[in-house]
């Protein structure tokens, strides 16, 4: 009894493989992109008598039980080392145990953030077409530029052409005011012309009334001259 006491199995504990760090969601790292953490859970290994022939002694059951638990726990570290490499390979639980992977989805980069920039940037067939793009976009724009030269041309022409016309209908407005003015000043003394003539044609008529009133006096003094009055 002391010798089975003895070289009874320990209870099986889980075997846990060699932690990578995870990191949280924002941190940054220069790991790969998955970080996996496998623990295996395997389940207790119930070790039984062999069937010997019904004979033994306890030194030769001693001796086997050793070498069962030996081989259970190479059994356990081969599991464990499975479970570690499929982890890490295919990002899956191991196939020879309950292991619970523990995965990480990688943050995107800055060139995967944008669409692939730096890669299409790269190829020649995207740069080409890009070239192309922006031939065919500034092809258009380079004529719009050579027709506002041209209205610009049109347009200074047209300002030069109305600015002499401006001047030519100042110099024609000039010389009609000076035209009225001088029409202004002849029709001013024309006026003053006639109010001359007018007075000068009052004083003719009162002249006439009274050379007429002289005429009826001498003619009265005639008459009394000859009568003897």
């Amino acid at each position: 009894c002391s010798l089975a006491a003895a070289a009874a199995p320990p209870p099986p504990v889980p075997i846990a493989a060699k932690p990578v760090r995870l990191f949280q969601e924002g941190e940054e790292g220069n790991d790969d992109d998955n970080d996996v953490e496998v623990v295996t859970e395997v389940a207790p290994t119930v070790i039984g008598p062999k069937s010997g022939g019904g004979g033994g002694s306890n030194g030769d059951k001693g001796g086997v039980l050793v070498r069962d638990i030996m081989a259970a726990q190479d059994a356990l570290k081969r599991t464990g080392a499975d479970a570690v490499g499929n982890g890490s390979g295919n990002g899956e639980e191991a196939g020879g145990g309950t292991g619970i992977i523990l995965k990480r989805q990688a943050r995107p980069t800055a060139g995967a953030a944008g669409g692939g920039a730096g890669s299409r940037v790269n190829d020649p067939a995207v740069l080409r077409e890009m070239v192309q793009k922006l031939a065919s976009s500034s092809t258009p724009l380079a004529k719009s530029m050579d027709y506002l030269q041209e209205d610009l041309e049109n347009m200074r022409k047209e300002y030069k052409f109305w600015v002499t016309e401006k001047r030519l209908y100042i110099e024609e407005l000039q010389r009609e005011e000076r035209v009225q003015g001088e029409t202004g000043s002849v029709d001013a003394r024309m006026n003053d012309l006639e109010s001359q003539i007018k007075q000068a044609k009052d004083r003719i008529i009162g002249l006439k009334g009274q050379v007429l009133r002289n005429d009826d006096k001498i003619s009265k003094l005639l008459v009394m001259a000859t009568s003897g009055k």
